[in-house]
């Protein structure tokens, strides 16, 4: 299965690089190798994560406080946004598709 970063959660990926990559340049590192590992276990394993809405489901990233909002179609996976757990925690809701939509979504 592959999988899809939207261009709104990449901008949130970077955002959040360059604030690690100024805290501590290392930890930057650290982080994105944390994403990708979250990334590795959903694309394996999608339906181990719970939905926050269907048809999105919430994914944490191990040993930062950010979190990976993503869908699961036929033969991908989208991710919508990688959020800090400060954030309203809604504000991905703009980013997701509607329940019922008809875009090879999971039921």
């Amino acid at each position: 299965m592959n999988v899809e970063i939207t261009p709104e959660a990449e901008a949130d990926l970077e955002l959040a690089f360059q604030w690690y990559r100024h805290a501590n340049p290392r930890l930057a590192f650290d982080f994105l190798r944390a994403v990708d590992e979250r990334l590795q276990s959903t694309r394996r394993f999608p339906e181990a994560y719970a939905y926050v809405q269907a048809p999105v489901r919430r994914a944490l990233v191990a040993r930062f406080p950010f979190s990976l909002y993503f869908t699961r179609e036929a033969n991908r996976i989208v991710v919508l946004a990688c959020l800090h757990h400060a954030r309203d925690p809604e504000s991905w809701r703009v980013r997701a598709p509607r329940e019922g939509d008809s875009q090879g979504a999971e039921p």
